[in-house]
């Protein structure tokens, strides 16, 4: 039988172990965040320098290059945060990181379309 103490000394030890962790698919998904907002400004780049190829072609795709950028986006995504999710048990400890690219990722995107047109 399990002692008080040691029912309490457990439950600490499992507090100390989960405090800071985030779920496999939190991770994964945040992950896939940051780096679906890089693609989407480098394919945002892409698709203004190279109008009359990839904008064309996106804009033949679904009747606008915005819809066919988005379902891209959507896509890559969800195929990342799901692959990413399956192997995320490094990560999981490591919410800073998971932080950087979920919030990394779409300020990096975003400067680097704001000075892709600024220039």
């Amino acid at each position: 039988m399990i002692s008080t103490r040691q029912q309490r000394a457990s439950d600490n030890l499992a507090a100390r172990t989960t405090e800071g962790a985030v779920g496999r698919y939190s991770a994964g998904f945040g992950i896939a965040l940051g780096v679906t907002s890089l693609l989407n400004a480098i394919l945002v780049i892409i698709k203004e320098t190279y109008e009359t190829a990839v904008l064309t072609a996106m804009t033949a795709l679904t009747g606008h290059h915005w819809v066919s950028q988005g379902i891209i986006d959507l896509v890559v995504f969800l195929i990342m945060g799901i692959a990413l999710g399956r192997i995320a048990e490094r990560w999981q400890n490591s919410p800073g990181l998971i932080l950087a690219w979920a919030l990394g990722g779409p300020v990096i995107g975003a400067a680097a379309i704001a000075s892709f047109y600024l220039k």
